[in-house]
C-alpha cells in the first residue's frame, strides 16, 4: 500500500497537501497547513540570526496618576507613571507588576498624610504634622502563584525587581516590610522574603514605617512602591529580532535638538500578539533603548505570522522611557 494511500486517525493525520483540495477549501489549507509552517519557518529564521531584546509595552488601563489634573495632561517626569497618565506606566513582557502610590486601594494611614505636589509631579506619602512616626499599611495582590514550593521556573525566584523612589535626611528612616497568610509576621521586604512568599498564593500586606527625631524634624516622603514578577523562564521573557535593514542620518541638528537619529528595521515572528508605537525595546547586550515608530503586521486572514518594525534611539529628553526601570 502506498505511503499516500494511508490515512491515520484523526488528529494524528498530518495533511501533505496532495489529497486535500478534494474535500477542503483553500482558506482550511491555509488555516490547517500552510499558516501552522509559515511560523514555523519564521522562528527558525529569525533564531539563526538575531538580536535579544526585552519588550516594554505601555499600559492602556489602570488607575489614574495624581499628577494628571482635570485640565492637565500626564508630567512627563512623573516617576509613578513615567508620562503615560496610568500607574505603572509600561509592563515588561513576560512579566506582572504591582505598584504602590497615591491611587492604590485599600490603603490604611496611620500619621501619615497624602500631600499634594506641584503640578508636574504626583502626590506623596509623609508624616501627619505633629506626628513622629506612622505607617502606610496595603494589601497586595500579583494575581496567581507558582503553584507548590519550588515550581518557580527560575532558581532565583520570580521576583525581577523592588523599585522605591523616596527621600530622607540623616536623622529621618523609612523602613519595608511584607506578610502573607503563611508568614503572617512582618518580615523585612527584600528579594528573599518576596520569593518565599510568592511559592504561595500570593495575597500579601505591605507596611511602610516612618520615623523622625522630632516634630520640627524633616518627614521622611515617600512616592511609589514597584514590584515586578517573572510569569515564565528568563528565556520566555526575550523576544527575537532579525535586523535587515538598518539607516543613519543627521537631523535637527542645527535646532540643537539632537545629534542624530538613528533608525533601524526589525522583523520579529509572531510570539507578540499586539505591538504599537507607544512601546520600546531594551537591546540586552548594547543596553540600548529603542521606541516603536511604525509598525506593520502580516497576518492574512488574522493569524499573525510576522512584525515588520520601524524603531529609533531614544533620546535624552524622552525621560519617560529612559526612566523606567528595565
Amino acid at each position: 500500500m502506498g505511503a499516500k494511500a494511508y490515512k491515520g486517525p484523526w488528529p494524528q493525520r498530518e495533511y501533505d497537501g496532495s489529497e486535500v483540495f478534494d474535500n477542503l477549501s483553500p482558506r482550511t489549507i491555509a488555516t490547517l497547513q500552510t499558516y501552522p509552517g509559515m511560523v514555523q519557518r519564521n522562528i527558525r529564521a529569525v533564531d539563526a540570526e538575531h538580536v535579544e531584546l526585552q519588550f516594554y509595552q505601555q499600559l492602556r488601563a489602570g488607575r489614574r496618576c495624581t499628577c494628571w489634573g482635570s485640565n492637565t495632561n500626564a508630567s512627563g517626569t512623573c516617576e509613578v507613571c513615567y508620562g503615560t497618565g496610568i500607574v505603572g506606566g509600561y509592563l515588561k513582557y513576560g512579566c506582572a507588576q504591582w505598584m504602590l502610590d497615591a491611587t492604590a486601594p485599600n490603603l490604611t494611614l496611620n500619621n501619615i498624610d497624602i500631600l499634594m505636589t506641584k503640578n508636574e509631579g504626583p502626590h506623596i506619602f509623609g508624616l501627619s504634622e505633629g506626628a513622629v512616626s506612622g505607617e502606610i499599611i496595603v494589601k497586595g495582590d500579583l494575581q496567581g502563584n507558582w503553584g507548590k514550593p519550588g515550581a518557580c521556573p527560575r532558581e532565583e525566584g520570580p521576583v525581577d525587581i523592588i523599585d522605591s523612589h523616596f527621600w530622607q535626611d540623616d536623622d529621618g528612616q523609612i523602613s519595608f516590610f511584607i506578610r502573607s497568610p503563611q508568614f503572617t509576621a512582618w518580615r523585612p521586604l527584600n528579594k528573599e522574603h518576596l520569593n518565599d512568599l510568592l511559592q504561595y498564593p500570593q495575597r500579601f500586606d505591605v507596611r511602610i514605617t516612618m520615623q523622625r527625631p522630632g516634630v520640627e524634624a524633616q518627614s521622611p516622603l515617600l512616592q511609589h512602591l514597584l514590584i515586578r514578577v517573572f510569569r515564565t523562564n528568563v528565556a520566555a521573557t526575550r523576544l527575537k529580532a532579525n535586523r535587515p535593514r538598518g539607516t543613519h542620518a543627521q537631523s535637527l541638528a542645527e535646532l540643537g535638538v539632537l545629534d542624530e537619529w538613528t533608525s533601524e528595521r526589525w522583523w520579529f515572528e509572531s510570539r507578540v500578539p499586539n505591538l504599537t508605537d507607544l512601546d520600546w525595546f531594551l537591546d540586552i547586550n548594547r543596553n540600548i533603548r529603542w521606541k516603536a515608530v511604525d509598525t506593520d503586521k502580516m497576518a492574512p486572514q488574522d493569524v499573525t505570522l510576522s512584525w515588520d518594525v520601524t524603531v529609533r534611539k531614544v533620546q535624552d529628553f524622552e525621560q519617560r522611557i529612559l526612566k523606567y526601570p528595565a
